[in-house]
This record gives structure tokens, C-alpha cells and sequence, in this order.
């Protein structure tokens, strides 16, 4: 996140040049009010400070000063001078318009609303740029934004050098999110006054939010050398230095905000997200352990050292400190957002989907919430759930053009073609990639029936039955019996039997039928012999489907044609044609599979895997 300074302490607190009706006579006052209004609030303070040494009651230089404070110190700090400057000149607009926004700044609204109503007042009928420029000021913090910036250009139109009005028009454009009006007001503020640091300031920031850090560095860096005790700009250097992967650069400058701000916990963090983006996982949890110690009861450094625990693979730190942080804080969703990931990295989906659906309810209007929780749905082999969530996602955010093209994967494993190939179409007009439909998709189907554990584990308790068995292909009239291959037996379970049904039904050159990858654990191995010959022991009564993917290579040999001799012999002519033998081989693929049936305690069967009706195949 950038970190932002109040864009009304710097803009609006530091007033703006006043008619000799608002000024008292006193040039040091006066010389303090044009500092401020260039941005140096150290240089504008030390001129007041001489000013009230010779004027105790001088309103300006009282006003000059609490705006100093303010920016220098924070709002409660420039409170008694501003209270002081509006009693000794109580109907100075200019004063009452700065007390006003401290108030607002303080979350003092009632006092607010009273002292904006006696300013409004005093600027009822403006004249000067100042008076503009005042009543400008205080229509901002009403919000009404379109009347402070009539304001703030008739203070422009009226002082075409107006720094500060300029500053305060582009801070509500900036608001408003109108980024260019914004930085041509900033850049009018710099051109006009090179030592402006908020200028640069704030324009980096929109640099930032606009990607082009490079500017925004160009601008931080001319802050800092005006200012090079502004932490704040160190800051939001170094996070655009981490945009363009200058991760020194980075480095020195959050070290630079590490020295100016010491108890800023945050920088470690920071610090720490260099490391981990450069793989340095050990240094990365050094920073995040800074962190921690400097505020440990902050959630989201336990969130940030558990990633990098989960990178080097330390499971147990990384779920301790997953755990840590959601006590610490039960709604942080940082804690279900990375942990979730982290299960979904590991394939452990129900759990992904479990801090998925956490997610959802503390962040229910954030599309990639849904789109993640229908990814571990997918896992899961759960998609009518997932074409579910995935259109919850794209319903929040229709330009998530991941969730069209994953919503139409989950449509392919339903076998819903149609609707998987209208996903598609809109996945591309909205700008994806080309996608392939129809006939020239290769399409992943899994059976929607629920896959129960606990019966295909019960089902694999030992017991005292056996299978024996042989494996063998015929190929063009030869024997190859499946020698070293890995035979496996699965429980018949109701899955089992829909995943089978469906087999049989879709499966095809563009279609696979697939088991999920929970159900497929359930299962007992064996390799065959030599023979061909496999036995399973220790089974319990009850369905079994047997399986065997053979592999081979088929020895074949062909006539290679190498030419040929003419011979005339009187008027009969001979062609001989030249030949040699050429061995060669050709991989052969072949499912065996098989249900076999164990009835009783004690049973024991023999059965034959092949291709077809091999008599020497059998026992």
C-alpha cells in the first residue's frame, strides 16, 4: 500500500497569500506567509517565530505558524496558534477558513460546521485571490467540490502565480481520480515553485497509481533533495523501485525510512518482501521477524513470515504462524487469502477451500474471493460448485476473463460442450486469447457423484482373500506378456461405478474420462513377473476393479527395396529387384482391466487380463 500523507495538510493547511486587509503590517509575518505558500514550512516557521518576538499579538504570524506545526508536527499541534490568530482578528476569513479545516482534520465536526458557517460569512462577497482562495478552502472540506474549484481558478485567473491555489484545485482533482488535470496543476506548482515539495509529491503518487514509476521516482527523488528528512518519499521510492526490479535501490531507500522513522514496523515488512521476491527466504524471515518484534500484535507480519516458511517447505512454522495471525485477528483476510493459497499449492483443496469460503464472508464483494474459492471447487473435482462461484466472480467483476475461460473447464468436465464453448467465445471478445472450440478441443471429464473415503478405506482393510492373475496383449498374432508392470486393484465403490458409467459412455479421441485424484489414492499395487503374473493377498470380501496400462515395444521387421539390375539376354530383357531385412520396433499401449467379485471369507480367484480370448494367457 503507498502511504499517503494527508493531502489537506499539505495543501490546504498552508493557507495561501493574503490582501494587506487579512495581513497585519509586519514584514517578517509577511515573509513567513510567502514561505509557506513556496512549501517550506521550517523556513515560514523560524520567520513567525521572529515576528511574534517582536509582536506578541500579530494574527498572521500566529496563523503562519499553526499551519507549520501542523504540517511538521501533525493537526493537534497547530491548534493554539490558529485559536490564537482567529481571537485577536475573529472576522478574518482567511483564519477562520484555516480553523475550519484543522477542526475537520481533528474530526471536530460540530465545531467545524460553526466556525466554515462565520467564514462563509466573512468571504460572502470575494474580491481578491486570497478571499477565493480562502472560500475555497472551506468548500472543500464541505464537499462541494465543483464550487472550491470555481473558487481556486478565480484565485488563478486573478494571480496567474498562485502557487498554492493551484496545489489545492489539483488535490481535488486528485481525489476525484481525474489524473491529468491533476498533474498539469502539480506540474504548474513545480515550474512555479521548484522547492514545492508536495508538488512533486503528489504527483508521484499519481505516477504510481498510473504505473509509470519511473516518473514517480524522478518526482520522490526531487522531494528528497529539497526535503531529505521526508520519509514518506523514501517510501514510495523504494515501492516503485520494486516495481521496475531495482531491488537496491528499494533496499536503500526503505533503509533510509528505517533510520528516519525507527518504529515504522511496516518498513521490515517491506524489507522483507524484497528478500522473498529474490528467493533470500532466510533474510526475508529475518525482516518479518523485526517485524513482529517491533509490533507483535500486528496479524499481517505473521502472515507474511508464514509465506516465506511455506517456501522453504517448514510446514509447521508456516501453519503456526498462519494460526497466530487468526487469532490475533479473526477478520484479517490476509490469513485466508495466503493460507489458502498455500493449501492450494500443497493440493490440499478442502482446505483451500475452507480459507476460500472464509474469505467470502469478510471480503464478499471482491470477485477474485469466489474465483479462488471455485479453483479449489475444481481440485475438488466439484464443478457444478465451480461453474457456480466462477459466474459469482464474473457478476462481481465482468472483466475477470480468468473466470470465463476456467468456467468453461469446469462445463468440459461436466460434458456440457455447449456451454463450455459459449464461455470460450466470451472469453475472447472480451480480449483473451484465441481459443479452440467444438470438435478441436481435447476436453478433461470427471463423474459428478461424490466420492466417500471412508467406505474405500473400509474397504481396503485387510482381510484373508486372494486374486491371482496374468497379463497379456495379442498383436498381430503374437503373444507379449505384460512383464514388470504395475497391476492396480480399487475397491468398487459408487463413484467408482459412475466414473466407469461415464467411461463408457464419453470417453473418446477428444475426450478423457478421469477418476479424481482423491479416489485414485484408494487403491492396492502389484508388479507383474516375468510371466505376466500378479497376486493381491490379504483382501476382504466384496467388488474389485482391476487394471493394467501395458506398454511394450512390438519387434517387427520390414524389406528394404535397395534397387534393381537390367539384363538383355537376345530379345529377352530381366529386371532383378535387391532387397534386405530391417528390424525395427512399434510401441504398443493396451488397457487391461477387469471386475472381479470376492464373495466370502477366505475366497480366492484367478483371472486373466488380456485383450481378448488368449488361451495361453491363462493360468
Amino acid at each position: 500500500m503507498i502511504r499517503r500523507l494527508s493531502i489537506f495538510v499539505m495543501l490546504v493547511l498552508t493557507g495561501g497569500a493574503v490582501s494587506r486587509s487579512f495581513a497585519q503590517s509586519g514584514s517578517k509575518a509577511e515573509t513567513a506567509l510567502d514561505q509557506l505558500m513556496e512549501g517550506n514550512a521550517k523556513a515560514a516557521k523560524s520567520s513567525a517565530d521572529e515576528a511574534l518576538a517582536s509582536d506578541k499579538n500579530n494574527a498572521l504570524a500566529y496563523a503562519v505558524r499553526g499551519n507549520c506545526l501542523m504540517m511538521l508536527n501533525g493537526w493537534k499541534a497547530g491548534q493554539p496558534d490558529l485559536e490564537k490568530a482567529v481571537k485577536l482578528s475573529p472576522d478574518n476569513g482567511l483564519y477562520l477558513s484555516m480553523l475550519t479545516d484543522l477542526y475537520y482534520g481533528l474530526d471536530q465536526a460540530a465545531v467545524a460546521k460553526k466556525t466554515s458557517d462565520k467564514a462563509f460569512v466573512a468571504l460572502r462577497t470575494p474580491k481578491s485571490a486570497y478571499d477565493y482562495f480562502a472560500r475555497g478552502v472551506v468548500n472543500q472540506r464541505m464537499n462541494r467540490n465543483q464550487e472550491a474549484i470555481a473558487d481556486f481558478t478565480m484565485a488563478i485567473q486573478q494571480k496567474p502565480n498562485f502557487v498554492r491555489a493551484y496545489g489545492k484545485r489539483a488535490g481535488i482533482y486528485y481525489d476525484n481520480k481525474q489524473a491529468e488535470f491533476a498533474i498539469f496543476d502539480y506540474t504548474q506548482c513545480t515550474n512555479m515553485a521548484p522547492n514545492y515539495t508536495a508538488g512533486f509529491y503528489y504527483r508521484g503518487l499519481i505516477y504510481m497509481d498510473q504505473s509509470r514509476y519511473e516518473n514517480a521516482i524522478a518526482d520522490f527523488t526531487s522531494v528528497i533533495k529539497v526535503d531529505p528528512g521526508y520519509t514518506d518519499a523514501y517510501l514510495n521510492r523504494g515501492i516503485s523501485s520494486v516495481m521496475i526490479r531495482d531491488y537496491n535501490g528499494a533496499l536503500y531507500d526503505y533503509e533510509q525510512v528505517e533510520k528516519l522513522e525507527p518504529s515504522y514496523w511496516q518498513i521490515y515488512n517491506r524489507k522483507g518482501h524484497v528478500y522473498y521476491q529474490q528467493n533470500y527466504l532466510p533474510t526475508a524471515i529475518e525482516e518479518y521477524t523485526k517485524s513482529i518484534q517491533k509490533k507483535p500484535q500486528e496479524a499481517i507480519s505473521y502472515v507474511y513470515r508464514a509465506k516465506a516458511y511455506a517456501a522453504q517447505q517448514d510446514w509447521e512454522k508456516c501453519l503456526m504462524d498462519f494460526l497466530t495471525a487468526q487469532n490475533l485477528n479473526p477478520k484479517e483476510s490476509e490469513v485466508y487469502l495466503n493460507r489458502g493459497n498455500v493449501f492450494y499449492n500443497a493440493e490440499m483443496y478442502k482446505d483451500a477451500l475452507e480459507d476460500y469460503k472464509k474469505l467470502i464472508e469478510l471480503s464478499p464483494k471482491w470477485s477474485g474471493a469466489y474465483f479462488n474459492a471455485a479453483l479449489a471447487m475444481m481440485g475438488n473435482q466439484q464443478f457444478t460448485d465451480a461453474v457456480t462461484y466462477f459466474q459469482k466472480a464474473i457478476d462481481i467483476d465482468p472483466k475477470n476473463l480468468d473466470a470465463y475461460l476456467q468456467k468453461a473447464y469446469a462445463y468440459d468436465a461436466t460434458g456440457n460442450k455447449k456451454a463450455a464453448d459459449a464461455e470460450r467465445k466470451k472469453y475472447v471478445e472480451m480480449g483473451g486469447e484465441q481459443q479452440a472450440v467444438g470438435k478441436n478441443v481435447y476436453r478433461n471429464m470427471y463423474p459428478e457423484a461424490q466420492f466417500d473415503a471412508k467406505l474405500a478405506a473400509s474397504m481396503l482393510e485387510r482381510g484373508n482373500c486372494t486374486i491371482r492373475g496374468r497379463a497379456c496383449t495379442k498383436v498381430d498374432g503374437g503373444i507379449y506378456y505384460a512383464r514388470g508392470i504395475k497391476v492396480v486393484i480399487y475397491p468398487v465403490t459408487p463413484y467408482l461405478e459412475a466414473w466407469y458409467e461415464l467411461r463408457e459412455k464419453k470417453e473418446g479421441k477428444k475426450t478423457g474420462v478421469f477418476m479424481s485424484k482423491e479416489a485414485s489414492r484408494y487403491r492396492m499395487e502389484v508388479t507383474t513377473d516375468n510371466e505376466g503374473m500378479f497376486q493381491f493377498q490379504g483382501l476382504k470380501p466384496g467388488k474389485y476393479f482391476i487394471q493394467v496400462m501395458h506398454e511394450f515395444n512390438q519387434a517387427k521387421t520390414a524389406r528394404i527395396y535397395t534397387g534393381s539390375d537390367v539384363s538383355q539376354n537376345g530379345p529377352v530383357r530381366t529386371t532383378t529387384n535387391y532387397y534386405y531385412d530391417q528390424d525395427y520396433s512399434v510401441a504398443r499401449s493396451t488397457r487391461l482391466e477387469k471386475f472381479v467379485e470376492l464373495k466370502d471369507a477366505g475366497d480366492s480367484k484367478r483371472v486373466t487380463l488380456s485383450n481378448g480370448l488368449i488361451k495361453s494367457c491363462g493360468f
